[in-house]
Order: C-alpha cells, then structure tokens, then sequence
C-alpha cells in the first residue's frame, strides 16, 4: 500500500465513505466504500493522470464542503506539486493547483478551519517561514504569515470548528 491513499467523508445522504486511491503500473484506480450500502463501487474516471505514477506521494485525503482534497508532492523535489479535489458526488477530480508560496522549498498541510479548507504551508529547510492559506472559490489566499522559527512541526489531520 505504499504508493496509495486513504480519506474519509461523509455524503449529502448521511453515508460514510471510505475513498481508496491505489496507482499500480501507471493506472490511478479509486475505490469507495459505502457503509449504508456494504459494498465497494469503482468509478471509471481518471483512469491515466499525470499524477498516477510513482513519483508523486499522495497524502491523505482531508475532507471539506462534499469533497476531499489530497496534497501531490514529487519525491526528490522539495515542494509540493498540487492540490487533487475528489467530488463526492460527482466523483470528478480537479487540479486545484498550490498557494503561490514563491518558494520550492515548502511543504503544505490541508486543515478544516470553521468548515473552510486552509493550509498550513512550511518554507525554507532550517528557519521556517511558516504561512496560513485559505482556498475560496478555488483561489488560495494568505490568511496569515508567522515570524520565522526554528522548526515548527505541522498539525496532521487537524480540524478546528
């Protein structure tokens, strides 16, 4: 399961959601699992993607507002690559892009703030800038920057209401 992903929602019906993302041999195949229904269905769409081989780590899916968001980072580069929204609905996938940090050197950490997806995106690799953004209608915005520290650790899979 190492070049998979997992996330976790719940749809405008009430029914949780298990969303399994697995890339093998260049394909991108995703899994759900209903729990209402006690089954698992395979959508036919993205099946070849340029995100789907093996040099992109995945991170786990962070849900918001009926869909849930994953981070690309390309391995060997310092930086993130993109941001996938997965439609629980629609079950479409869109290429939301990444905070325009100006920096190569960042890593990004989706949160759910007050039911607003943000994220919390580390520059530089030993004094660490560290910034807040906030995506609405699919534009990221600098909510917040903070001062210069000395490694400041991300929050993984934090929500605040």
């Amino acid at each position: 399961m190492d070049d998979d992903s997992l996330g976790f929602c719940v749809d405008s019906a009430g029914d949780y959601k298990i969303v399994h993302i697995k890339r093998i041999h260049f394909r991108l195949t995703v899994n759900i699992r209903s729990f209402s229904e006690g089954s698992w269905s395979t959508p036919r769409f993205l099946i070849y993607s340029p995100y789907d081989i093996a040099i992109y780590s995945w991170s786990v899916g962070t849900f918001c507002e009926n869909s849930l968001y994953f981070v690309l980072t390309k391995f060997w580069c310092m930086g993130n690559t993109a941001v996938l929204r997965l439609d629980v609905e629609s079950k479409v996938i869109e290429n939301l892009g990444y905070p325009d940090t100006l920096s190569v050197e960042s890593i990004g950490q989706l949160v759910t703030i007050r039911d607003e997806l943000h994220m919390l995106v580390s520059i530089g690799m030993c004094s660490v800038d560290v910034q807040l953004w906030r995506l609405q209608n699919d534009i990221w915005s600098k909510v917040v920057s903070f001062l210069p520290c000395v490694f400041m650790p991300l929050m993984i899979g934090s929500s605040v209401h």
